[in-house]
């Protein structure tokens, strides 16, 4: 990997990792093309965003997850402070939305 590959990969699973320690929790279902395209923002650094799944096929206790935080449409992203966010999201936008600075 180029150092210019590795070092934008290392400032995005900063980003991500920021992201879970503001506690932003992306809810998606692997069956929906937006959530897709969310999750191919970040890449392999993916890993580290906080997630739930909310497809039928969930966890029973991912599903439940979803119920209470009254899920409707994904993705949705529910931030620490309660505040949400409704469908795809630019990097920006989460940034702006937590204080992480963007990768």
């Amino acid at each position: 990997m180029a150092a210019a590959q590795q070092s934008q990969r290392e400032k995005m699973d900063a980003f991500a990792k920021c992201l879970t320690s503001k506690k932003a929790t992306m809810y998606g279902s692997s069956l929906c093309p937006h959530c897709k395209d969310q999750r191919k923002m970040f890449g392999d650094s993916f890993k580290y965003i906080h997630y739930v799944e909310c497809s039928p096929f969930a966890m029973p206790q991912d599903t439940a997850a979803c119920k209470f935080a009254g899920i409707r449409f994904v993705p949705t992203w529910i931030f620490g402070n309660g505040d949400r966010l409704v469908g795809i999201q630019s990097l920006k936008q989460l940034s702006d939305k937590t204080g992480c600075t963007l990768p």
